[in-house]
């Protein structure tokens, strides 16, 4: 069944409408269309209508806007950082949404509230790579290059291929190289920002973000790449048995990554491992409808 179809049946399910808003989130990733962002961004609103409540809805509307910040900068900027004032509301103990914020303030050229934002972010989550980034960007703003330089050597040494942390590493060298020059003596109100971080340098720091390097290296025939990104994403996604993400919002993505898996080792040759996967894969599948036909018959004898 489709979310499309499942919608159909069940329109007041806020979960039909998330997946359906994230799997055009997932495909505007691996091919960005300003349709597909505007479609997740009207799914995961009707998703927000039934349940205002729901960390993740708000978080995933916001990383939408987000994304459209190149098309529409004003509007699409000041939604984002309302979701992801939503979401820490809901949750202000998950790091995501104040890493969201923080950048988006770094955008608005907001600084101050940039760094509260990410310094939050980081205290929350020390291992993640891009809160490191971006804040090495803001020290560099105020002239504190002693600290840019710690927290950009930090996202590198969390994720050493960081492309767009080391590109910031080299303009910071080759600043202080022209500092005795006539380049260096025109007034620099702003320092020139390295190209963003492409998906595939990206470091996952969640299942969602996984997924789509598994994708991406599955189209580029990276399987092993592919097969990385996969083992680097599952441990985010909390279980509540061997077979059934803890989280219903997280059981299509789970499912995702184990067929990518499968797929990825058979690739590779690794045909007996791979077959394994691929009976892993359906068996869950079938425990995940169990699970779900279970409440559904739990909730109509409430009713």
């Amino acid at each position: 069944m489709s979310y499309s179809e499942y919608i159909k049946l069940r329109p007041n399910a806020s979960l039909g409408w998330y997946n359906r808003g994230i799997s055009y989130y997932q495909r505007a990733s691996l091919n960005p269309t300003q349709a597909d962002y505007r479609q997740a961004i009207a799914d995961i609103s009707q998703a927000i209508k039934i349940d205002p409540t729901e960390y993740d809805y708000r978080l995933y509307r916001g990383h939408s806007y987000w994304r459209l910040i190149s098309v529409d900068f004003q509007k699409s900027s000041v939604a984002a950082i309302a979701d992801y004032s939503a979401a820490i509301r809901l949750d202000a103990n998950r790091s995501a949404a104040h890493s969201g914020r923080g950048q988006v303030y770094f955008e608005l050229q907001q600084y101050d509230k940039s760094l509260t934002d990410l310094n939050t972010a980081i205290r929350l989550d020390p291992n993640d790579a891009v809160p490191y980034f971006f804040r090495g960007k803001v020290h560099h703003y105020f002239k504190n290059n002693t600290a840019a330089r710690a927290d950009l050597g930090r996202a590198l040494k969390l994720f050493p291929n960081y492309v767009a942390a080391r590109s910031y590493l080299e303009y910071m060298d080759d600043e202080a190289k022209r500092s005795n020059t006539k380049i260096a003596a025109k007034p620099i109100t702003q320092p020139v920002v390295p190209s963003a971080v492409s998906p595939s340098n990206r470091p996952i720091t969640d299942p969602y973000m996984g997924l789509k390097r598994a994708q991406d290296a599955e189209s580029s025939g990276d399987y092993r790449g592919m097969l990385d990104a996969v083992d680097r994403s599952l441990p985010f996604i909390k279980m509540e048995s061997a077979s059934l993400p803890k989280d219903d919002l997280m059981t299509l993505t789970y499912l995702s990554l184990l067929h990518k898996r499968a797929r990825a080792k058979t690739a590779l040759k690794r045909y007996t491992e791979g077959d394994e996967d691929h009976k892993k894969a359906a068996l869950d599948a079938m425990a995940n409808i169990n699970r779900h036909n279970s409440r559904a018959v739990e909730s109509m004898k409430r009713t």
